[in-house]
Formats: C-alpha cells, structure tokens, sequence
C-alpha cells in the first residue's frame, strides 16, 4: 500500500468510528433508574469517541512532516484531531460551568395563612 492509500484507510477508520460513536448512542437502550438513568448512552458516546480520537492521532502522526503528500491532505488530516479537541474542550467547559456557576437563588418559603376557626365538618 502506498503511503496516501494508508491515510485513506485510517481517515476511513476515523469516519467510521466517528459515525459509529452517535449511531450506537442513539440506539443503545437506557439503563438505570433515577438520576444515573441513560448514563450507560453518554459512556458508549464517550468510548466510541475515545477510540476515534485514537485513530485519528494515528492519522495526524501518519502525515506529521510528510512533504510528498499535498497541503490538502494533510489540512484533512488535522480535522479528526480538530473535531476530537473541540469535544475535549466542549466537556470541560461544561464541567468548570456546572462547577462555578452561581445557584438559583431560593426564595423564602410563604407562612401559612392563619387558622381563624375549625373547619366544619358534616
């Protein structure tokens, strides 16, 4: 195989774990009860992703400082890595949020209106 044919085949990988990532979340049943319920569907995104982001630092090393391949390939080369960075900061800019926001505030419960005399009965 030839060098370009390689890239190729793991930009190939990359799309397919990538696609395989979101279709496997959405039809992956829920599991769980109360709060946790579904969590079993963001792990089986997460690892998915995982194994794509693998790939795709193989493709990105694949075609580190390689001058025979054109600049096009190797700008697509870069996307994989790219999109798996961006994912990577998404997560933790939602973490650090959930984390430094500010509470809701809470407001003070209403009193009970007073009691003036015994309900009736019969």
């Amino acid at each position: 195989m030839s060098r370009k044919q390689v890239i190729w085949a793991l930009f190939a990988l990359w799309a397919v774990l990538y696609a395989v990532s979101f279709w496997q979340a959405a039809t992956v049943p829920r599991t769980g009860d109360g709060f946790l319920r579904g969590i079993n569907r963001l792990m089986t995104f997460l690892g998915w992703q995982g194994a794509a982001a693998g790939a795709a630092l193989v493709l990105w090393a694949t075609t580190l400082g390689d001058r025979r391949i054109g600049p096009g390939l190797r700008w697509l080369s870069r996307i994989p890595v790219l999109l798996a960075l961006a994912l990577v900061l998404g997560l933790t800019a939602v973490v650090l949020w959930a984390r430094f926001s500010k509470p809701a505030p809470v407001s003070a419960p209403i009193p009970p209106a007073p009691v003036t005399k015994p309900v009736e009965s019969g």
